[in-house]
């Protein structure tokens, strides 16, 4: 312990310290790539990091105007009295329907998924 009492700094040592143990502390041979490394992977988890707060902002955005313009279709469909989209339920059975008739589930659901939209073009017509 020192005493502080002499006028003596403690900091005083510990430079002293520090100055006597410069030349016998040395950096390893591999310590600038192991920090080049550190930072680089900071860098990459920071930058992921971005990314998946931007990707959540932008589903909860897609959400909130799917759930609109999905109300907004509704309305306007009954309105009308057309069939407006009433989910993937309605689509696979459309295909399943249409698979049966051509024997290919593939074009039975580009059909289906066809007729869908064309729906969807007349409903988003009628509200605009």
């Amino acid at each position: 312990m020192t005493d502080l009492q002499n006028g003596y700094e403690p900091i005083d040592e510990v430079e002293a310290l520090v100055w006597a143990a410069g030349d016998y502390v040395q950096a390893s041979d591999d310590l600038r790539p192991r920090v080049l490394e550190t930072a680089r992977m900071q860098c990459r988890e920071q930058r992921a990091r971005f990314y998946l707060r931007q990707a959540a902002v932008l589903v909860a955005l897609l959400a909130v105007f799917t759930t609109t313009s999905s109300d907004r279709m509704d309305k306007a469909a009954g309105q009308q009295g057309l069939v407006a989209w009433t989910g993937s339920d309605w689509l696979f059975a459309r295909a399943q329907m249409k698979a049966t008739w051509d024997g290919d589930y593939g074009s039975g659901l580009v059909d289906a998924f066809t007729e869908l939209r064309s729906r969807q073009a007349e409903v988003l017509r009628l509200t605009w």
